[in-house]
């Protein structure tokens, strides 16, 4: 395309999506006229008609969505503040790929991926098996928390635990439920973890996929079985309640 933007596109984005980029696109969208204000990042009815308008004017495929050929014509409207929010945006997209791409790993080496007998772990072993991760060294050997730490160790994403990836101290769900910041539901994205149980909590997930934002898809590794793909509400009736939702904390 002759006038691609200087920022390649992050993602598609449309109704019901949120972020920076989005707040990026509105206050475009608001300097043109077609939208009545841009203080939030997402992407609502009057967003959508604003998207809208513009494709009218662009004289291109009316969508409702900001993809590539949207983009490279709105990229030209987006003020210097916009544009590093993109840069930001984009460079925390790349750390959460990273994590899925991790989790596709793991589903694909199953077999390989073993649940410590007796649910007992030492320090050592705990950064064991975050050197073999990190290398993709197969067999592993770890319980649910230490899944969940290897995956950012890997991505290149915040520690969830708060021990220096268990330099610090043991990494179970207790230390991320302290560390990590709690979240809505709704504000998951992939990478970011679950907690399930009471108190200290009883099992972790990573979350794979928010296409279905109110049955987002998640791996597990657990005493059972695992690393498997499985559905939150499918892998919250095998546990005891609350379900509590944590940012991965990617800045």
């Amino acid at each position: 395309m002759p006038n691609d933007p200087t920022i390649p596109l992050p993602r598609i984005v449309g109704e019901g999506d949120t972020g920076l980029d989005v707040l990026a696109y509105r206050r475009a969208l608001h300097t043109l006229g077609l939208v009545p204000h841009a203080r939030q990042g997402h992407f609502e009815a009057n967003m959508l008609e604003g998207v809208l308008a513009f494709q009218a004017q662009a004289n291109i495929t009316r969508t409702g969505t900001i993809g590539r050929r949207t983009y490279a014509l709105l990229f030209r409207h987006v003020d210097a503040s916009g544009r590093s929010q993109l840069r930001t945006f984009a460079r925390r997209q790349k750390v959460r790929d990273r994590m899925v791409a991790e989790q596709q790993w793991a589903l694909r080496n199953e077999a390989q991926i073993h649940y410590p007998p007796g649910d007992n772990r030492t320090p050592g072993e705990t950064a064991n098996a975050l050197q073999r991760w990190q290398e993709h060294e197969l067999p592993i050997t770890l319980d649910c928390s230490e899944y969940a730490a290897c995956i950012a160790a890997a991505a290149g994403a915040p520690d969830p635990t708060g021990t220096s990836f268990g330099l610090r101290g043991s990494v179970f769900t207790g230390t991320m439920l302290t560390h990590s910041r709690e979240i809505g539901r709704r504000e998951l994205k992939p990478g970011d973890y679950v907690v399930f149980g009471p108190s200290t909590g009883e099992h972790t997930c990573v979350v794979l996929s928010t296409d279905d934002p109110e049955n987002p898809m998640l791996t597990s590794h657990g005493k059972d079985e695992g690393p498997l793909e499985i559905a939150l509400n499918d892998v919250t009736g095998f546990h005891n309640p609350p379900v509590r939702f944590l940012s991965a904390g990617i800045m």
